[in-house]
């Protein structure tokens, strides 16, 4: 029996869940440094630093999505175009 709001996407490979649209709660280093548009070595400086918004979890180093736009969102200077 399946029900009819059954959810599909969540068997779905992760490859194929995420869009551009709709990134992970978090990625690694070089998924991060490829969002940002910066070196993974800038990044690891940043980092290291404790600058940058980071959670390990056990031997993995991820950084929060939401929390690297709003990082970038504070350090945005001068005024929006409108």
């Amino acid at each position: 029996m399946t029900c009819p709001d059954d959810d599909r996407t969540a068997h779905e490979p992760p490859e194929t869940r995420h869009s551009a649209s709709r990134l992970p709660l978090a990625v690694d280093a070089k998924e991060a440094a490829l969002i940002l548009n910066i070196s993974p070595r800038l990044l690891w400086t940043h980092t290291n630093c404790k600058e940058i918004p980071h959670v390990r979890i056990g031997r993995r180093l991820l950084y929060p999505v939401a929390a690297l736009e709003a990082w970038l969102a504070s350090r945005t200077t001068g005024k929006p175009r409108g």
